[in-house]
């Protein structure tokens, strides 16, 4: 769990609906999003504020720290309040990226590369 805590680890969540971060590091604020807050309701119900919203660029690495390329993720909600950073799935399908997966391993792929989110969290229900 102590690797969640880490803000360049981004978890995959098909559940979500927002990219989503609780860190600056690599955030750029949309200069055209003025003071545009958002309520976000979370996994366990509680509503969080997204501050502001822009884009994250960072680089890619498997679970081995292997550097596989770069990334930009556009329109992430800063939310201070958040644990972690979260993918929503569901948002990079909607734009376009292919999600294929099963219970050990989700793989994205959009313009010829990919990305495995292989470190499976366990979630009661």
């Amino acid at each position: 769990m102590q690797l969640l805590d880490d803000p360049n680890v981004w978890i995959g969540d098909t559940a979500a609906t927002v990219l989503m971060t609780p860190h600056v590091i690599g955030f750029i604020k949309n200069q055209k999003d003025k003071n545009r807050s958002q309520s976000i309701t979370v996994g366990n119900g509680k509503q969080e504020v997204a501050m502001m919203h822009g884009i994250v660029k960072g680089r890619l690495v498997n679970k081995n720290g292997e550097e596989l390329g770069t990334a930009v993720l556009t329109d992430v909600a800063y939310a201070p309040n958040m644990k972690f950073n979260l993918a929503s799935l569901s948002r990079l399908m909607k734009n376009g990226c292919l999600i294929k997966g099963n219970a050990k391993l989700n793989t994205m792929t959009e313009n010829g590369h990919k990305l495995n989110f292989d470190i499976v969290l366990r979630i009661a229900i």
